[in-house]
């Protein structure tokens, strides 16, 4: 039997058990751990990320992280 990816068991988890909005849940959170991870350097936690600065920061005012 292959082992389950965890992203994918917990991405799961989320679904039958959260409601409301998913995608703004897990992007808060991935926001706020790809800038924890990188001592709140934007530029690279935006490398991380995949996306741009710009979208970065457009995101975390969306948070209320700016």
């Amino acid at each position: 039997m292959p082992s389950q990816d965890p992203l994918d068991v917990g991405l799961e988890q989320l679904l039958l058990t959260q409601g409301g909005d998913i995608y703004n849940q897990v992007e808060n959170r991935l926001i706020r751990k790809a800038l924890e991870f990188t001592k709140y350097n934007q530029v690279q936690a935006a490398h991380h990320l995949g996306i741009t600065r710009n979208v970065l920061r457009h995101r975390m005012k969306q948070f209320g992280l700016l």
